[in-house]
């Protein structure tokens, strides 16, 4: 009652109490791990999902828990606890996506680009799916790739900020001037704060 009031510290002290009579519940641990992790005490509840997950390691949930509170901290571990996740659910997106953005910031871009375009294919109109695999196509120098990933995300998007910054910064790695400083230009309509981009787009206009 207390988690679903959004109250996770009222909830520790019965779930632990619970746990005490009845150590080998895998749910429970999973609940105290989602308390924990509610009130940002991260390890406590890393400790509490691996729990969850070594008493039932079908229990997706848990997985997909257990890689949220690993994603900045150990990125190679999260997408390892996503990749899980995806496994028990292979009709689901999600798991994938974040499987892929994990393996992104641990710097696997080859990984990730492969599990992006899994996740995409289980659910083809994601946006944020569509701009991770454009931004890791960038990353990777396949700029043909990122433009029209960056092009299909802004057609689902059209005022997604992020998404026409990629598409300029793809145009400009092709040396799509002119595309490019159109591109800038929508950037700045919707970002008209950003120094860099006005340089960008006149370092463009000058080539």
């Amino acid at each position: 009652a207390s988690i679903d009031k959004m109250d996770f510290a009222a909830a520790l002290d019965p779930l632990q109490k619970y746990i005490a009579e009845r150590p080998d519940d895998s749910y429970a641990h999973f609940q105290l791990g989602y308390a924990y992790a509610g009130l940002k005490r991260a390890e406590e509840a890393k400790t509490e999902f691996s729990r969850a997950v070594a008493l039932d390691p079908k229990m997706a949930a848990a997985h997909l828990n257990l890689g949220l509170v690993l994603m900045d901290s150990d990125p190679g571990a999260a997408a390892e606890a996503f990749r899980h996740a995806a496994e028990l659910q292979p009709a689901e997106a999600r798991p994938r996506y974040l499987e892929g953005f994990s393996l992104e910031h641990a710097g696997k871009l080859p990984e990730a680009i492969e599990i992006y375009r899994g996740a995409l294919a289980l659910d083809p109109n994601n946006y944020e799916i569509k701009f991770a695999l454009g931004r890791a196509l960038l990353r990777s120098k396949d700029a043909s790739g990122a433009e029209a990933q960056f092009q299909s995300a802004i057609g689902l998007r059209g005022d997604a900020a992020p998404a026409r910054l990629g598409l300029a910064n793809a145009l400009q790695d092709q040396k799509k001037f002119d595309a490019a400083s159109d591109a800038f230009g929508e950037y700045l309509k919707l970002k008209p704060e950003d120094r860099a981009a006005h340089f960008d787009r006149a370092s463009v206009l000058l080539n």
